[in-house]
């Protein structure tokens, strides 16, 4: 009796986490390692691995443990080396190169089950050779569940459609239209009018408002040079006009500080990495209207290809388009130059909404073909498996928009490690570059971290 008791404690513990995120989705989901990662690159867990399932796990442990019969410390105690043991079997496949959320037999199952039945039997709640068969028994049940869990919330055809919650379409409804209750516009975290006043009214008793606004204002054209020699020599070199997080009706004279950095340029293609306009909420009449000025100056031989950012909903995306931006939700538009072909591939927003699909959107890529993806936030790594872009292009952080000397940004508003959130990087064999922004968002100031318009240079260099 007692070897079942155990066997079902440890299958309830190795539930708890999985069925917590089917419940609670994206809500509450905090990284366990907070995005540290290994020498390799790899995250220490992965973002599957949460404060929330962790925790989750180990109470749901103790008290299904109490109410087997078990002490309370007991199930307390077996629950935590369960989760030990789940982490330690994370960490060997990240040495491994294995990402997260891929399946591997026993080993994803081992630790997990092998640590607290070590501990039931020093405590003489099981013999040796019934330790070996519990450990034989919930590694095939838990395998199999594992397995049966994938099917039910990833199906396998390739023409599959990815589920968007009702609460995301909410969200893209609310952020098109004024919110009715005037406090929901105070309490919003993503756009919150209390901090703005409070964090405003402070930099105005200062007296670094106006510094902050004529820094937000000195937008410069940086210079950014990558060699990749997957790239087809037809197109090198490649010349890509790289503007993302332009608020451009957030201060007056903004629009025309970009028109004067772009006008002279002659480039191949131009990206826009999204949130165009400043508030979340509410129309956007000025916003197109200050772009339609701005796209006119734009001077790109293979055309203007956009993404929607945080502050952009679905229903601003007709209106985009209308200006001249070749919108890409979850899509890829092919370019074609003396027989070779690159492809343009844009996702949805992955920070907010969440609605962003790699796989739909690389669909009719193929496999040889140089692609260059447009995302919003650089978290659109944890969906990158490596070898399906070459190129990725972010922004959303503004690369912390107030920095400190010797400490870096304050905030940079992503769950990747930081070394994602500006400049050039590397992920997985993807070359990738995150820009501080064009604009500014929430407070409209920057110290310390320079808005920027990117000029980015691919050449092919000939492997000797």
């Amino acid at each position: 009796m007692i070897f079942f008791k155990i066997v079902v404690f440890l299958l309830v513990v190795n539930m708890t986490p999985a069925l917590l995120a089917m419940v609670l989705g994206d809500r509450g989901n905090l990284p366990l390692d907070l995005n540290l990662a290994l020498g390799n690159g790899r995250p220490l867990f992965g973002h599957h691995k949460t404060i929330r399932g962790f925790l989750g796990a180990i109470t749901a442990g103790s008290f299904v443990g109490f109410f087997m019969g078990f002490p309370f410390w007991v199930g307390f105690t077996a629950s935590f080396l369960s989760m030990i043991g789940d982490l330690l079997s994370s960490m060997v496949k990240r040495r491994l190169n294995i990402p997260p959320g891929e399946p591997l037999m026993v080993l994803d199952q081992f630790f997990e089950a092998s640590m607290p039945l070590g501990f039931f039997y020093k405590t003489g709640y099981l013999s040796f050779p019934l330790t070996l068969v519990a450990l034989f028994f919930f590694v095939v049940i838990a395998n199999a569940g594992s397995a049966l869990s994938e099917n039910i919330q990833v199906p396998g055809s390739k023409n599959r459609i990815r589920l968007v919650r009702s609460s995301k379409q909410f969200k893209q409804w609310r952020s098109c239209h004024e919110p009715l209750p005037v406090v929901a516009r105070y309490v919003n975290f993503e756009n919150s009018v209390i901090f703005r006043l409070a964090f405003e009214g402070f930099l105005k008793v200062t007296g670094l408002y106006e510094k902050g606004i004529m820094n937000a204002l000195n937008v410069r054209l940086k210079h950014v040079y990558i060699t990749d020699s997957r790239l087809p020599e037809a197109f090198s070199p490649l010349k890509i006009l790289f503007v993302s997080d332009l608020h451009i009706d957030a201060i007056k004279g903004l629009s025309n500080r970009f028109v004067k950095i772009i006008d002279p340029l002659d480039v191949d293609i131009c990206l826009l990495g999204g949130d165009f306009r400043f508030r979340m909420f509410g129309g956007f009449y000025r916003t197109t209207h200050k772009l339609r000025q701005f796209v006119k100056h734009v001077h790109a031989k293979e055309g203007i290809f956009g993404v929607l950012g945080n502050h952009d909903c679905l229903e601003f995306a007709p209106e985009l388009e209308d200006t001249g931006i070749c919108m890409l939700i979850n899509d890829a538009e092919c370019v074609e130059r003396n027989g070779a072909r690159l492809w343009i591939v844009g996702v949805d927003d992955p920070h907010y909404y969440k609605c962003h699909d790699l796989e739909k959107a690389l669909e009719k890529t193929g496999s040889d073909d140089y692609k260059i993806l447009i995302a919003h936030s650089p978290e659109i790594i944890r969906d990158c498996k490596g070898n399906e872009v070459n190129l990725c292009l972010c922004g959303h952080t503004h690369g912390g928009q107030i920095r400190f000397p010797g400490i870096g940004a304050v905030y940079t508003h992503v769950r990747v490690p930081r070394r994602y959130t500006y400049g050039l990087w590397e992920y997985c064999g993807i070359k990738g570059y995150t820009t501080s922004g064009a604009g500014s968002s929430g407070v409209p100031v920057r110290f310390n971290c320079p808005p920027e318009i990117v000029l980015i240079t691919v050449r092919r260099f000939k492997t000797v």
